[in-house]
């Protein structure tokens, strides 16, 4: 196994796992990882490629060879990409459906259309000025369309293999709390000279 850090040189022999932050994937490790000695690409926290227009996206992208119709030159990188490719997210949506497109070009969705083409079908209007698209549509059909590549484990199956939750209740002294109680004077004042003493009572 080799945890590779940005500082410090690559072992020379490729191992048998190499455990890699986003943060340190680039051009040069790109080419490696496409060296046809790899065989699968584990993406952990895979909702981190969920904005399509960031390097971060496109290197990964790049790294597991989905070329776009649109622009199929853009990701297509020299070598062989690992053929067996694994995403893991506890959230593959997190504020918008077109999230989640990105993860399925990564894993080689063959119905994942072209980006413009996909936000069309499964999102309800454009973004604000030029931001991705927002809202969803056709969520049935796109719960089809990743259901055969999609392994959920819901909370209530899980629930028994999880240890007891502990609640822990720690009380912080405030140096300053002073100004947290002149603030709070200051903000019923404000209530009461503005909404009148019921608001002022209930604040």
């Amino acid at each position: 196994v080799a945890v590779i850090d940005p500082t410090r040189p690559e072992p020379a022999r490729v191992p048998d796992w190499t455990i890699l932050s986003y943060g340190g994937l680039n051009t040069e490790r790109i080419r490696r990882f496409r060296s046809g000695k790899y065989q699968t690409l584990l993406l952990d926290e895979a909702h981190a490629m969920a904005d399509f227009t960031t390097k971060r996206t496109r290197a990964l992208l790049q790294l597991a060879s989905a070329n776009l119709p649109q622009d199929p030159e853009r990701f297509r990188s020299p070598g062989v990409a690992p053929p067996y490719r694994l995403a893991i997210t506890g959230t593959p949506v997190k504020n918008r459906v077109i999230e989640i497109f990105p993860i399925l070009v990564f894993l080689g969705n063959r119905g994942a259309l072209e980006y413009g083409r996909f936000a069309q079908r499964f999102t309800e209007r454009e973004g604000y000025r030029g931001g991705p698209p927002q809202g969803g549509q056709n969520l049935d059909q796109l719960y089809a369309e990743i259901k055969p590549l999609m392994l959920r484990r819901e909370k209530a199956k899980v629930l028994k293999d999880l240890p007891p939750k502990m609640y822990s209740t720690l009380f912080v002294p405030l140096t300053n709390a002073e100004e947290y109680t002149q603030a709070e004077r200051d903000f019923l004042t404000w209530v009461k000279a503005n909404l009148g003493d019921d608001a002022a009572a209930r604040a």
